[in-house]
């Protein structure tokens, strides 16, 4: 297996993997409904990233076929802290199929390289708690909660007082 730079032709492939991740999530949480034309939205935005300088697409290879995906950027904090620029992983996914492989791990791993070498000293990733198997992944790589994201849909909320 290789882990390297995705490339335009790598795009489309992508977008088959995205659709695969955001589907896992779906199921888990209707949140995650996609709407029509999401993938193109989403192939857009890859093929900005591969040009882009504070952000890192890559891909994970094997056999000639893409069977995973990392996407990285550097992220900026408010004006107030003194540290203002972090990574930020924002999607890593592979294949139902490859899974359990390691291949997730080895994307991690350069990922965050990457994102070292744009010169990021902190690396955070947003993990779905819907979904356990991503949790535990992110933990198992060394991850460690810091926030915890709370949200609220109102008109699901039942009355105060009820």
């Amino acid at each position: 297996m290789v882990v390297r730079d995705a490339r335009v032709s790598d795009i489309a492939r992508i977008g088959e993997l995205w659709e695969e991740f955001m589907e896992f999530h779906r199921v888990r949480d209707p949140w995650y409904e996609t709407h029509e034309g999401a993938r193109e939205t989403m192939e857009a935005w890859v093929k900005e990233g591969i040009a882009d300088p504070r952000r890192a697409v890559i891909v994970a290879e094997l056999d000639g076929k893409v069977v995973g995906y990392a996407l990285g950027e550097l992220a900026v904090r408010p004006p107030v802290f003194k540290v203002r620029e972090y990574g930020a992983i924002t999607d890593t996914a592979v294949n139902a199929e490859h899974r359990r492989r390691g291949i997730g791990g080895q994307l991690v791993a350069e990922i965050t390289r990457r994102l070292v070498e744009l010169g990021a000293s902190r690396i955070e990733v947003s993990a779905a708690m819907c979904n356990e198997v991503s949790t535990q992944f992110w933990r198992k790589m060394g991850f460690e909660p810091t926030m915890e994201r709370l949200f609220i849909e109102p008109a699901r909320r039942p009355e105060a007082g009820s």
